[in-house]
């Protein structure tokens, strides 16, 4: 990669920017304004309505550009089954061929993303789980399996098989240090 300045847009999916269609729109006029990088913000619960899904309209603007990295950021992997995040970014990974960043973190309960569905919002709680969760992702992409239950992420016992999950083209920004 060059050794330069990389600019980017960091937006949120909701409120005056919740329509999907704006979004692709303003990612495509971004990358003729000769932006490096459209990212979004991944959250569930909007601070105010409508709210786009982050990896739905992600899968939009691959598709509508060609040029500019894009990715959530950041997308908190305790939140999310890990199994379906590293068949998510494989997928957009190839959809983008090979722009994708995934940016990963505990994530933020501002808006009630954890609390309001019942799930651990402190981050003594959620960073184990998102460590957790990036090995499994990581060992799936790797092509092998991994146990789908751990110290901090609840599942049922057995083994997870990456099956057509790919990390080629995934760049993760996820440090559990």
């Amino acid at each position: 990669m060059p050794d330069r300045v990389r600019y980017g847009l960091y937006l949120p999916p909701f409120g005056p920017l919740g329509d999907p269609a704006a979004l692709v729109d303003l990612a495509v006029r971004a990358e003729a304004a000769g932006w490096d990088g459209v990212f979004l913000w991944d959250h569930v619960v909007p601070a105010m309505p409508p709210i786009a899904d982050t990896w739905t309209v992600l899968a939009a603007i691959a598709q509508a550009t060609g040029k500019v990295l894009l990715g959530p950021m950041v997308t908190p992997p305790s939140r999310r089954r890990p199994w379906l995040l590293a068949r998510q970014a494989a997928t957009l990974a190839r959809l983008s061929r090979g722009r994708l960043l995934l940016g990963t973190g505990i994530g933020s309960d501002e808006t009630g993303d954890f609390s309001r569905f019942g799930d651990p919002s402190s981050p003594a709680e959620l960073s184990p789980r998102t460590d957790e969760a990036m090995e499994i992702v990581r060992a799936m992409w790797a092509g092998g399996g991994s146990s789908a239950r751990g110290a901090a992420l609840p599942g049922e016992p057995g083994r997870c098989r990456s099956g057509a999950v790919s990390h080629s083209g995934v760049d993760s920004l996820h440090d559990p240090a």
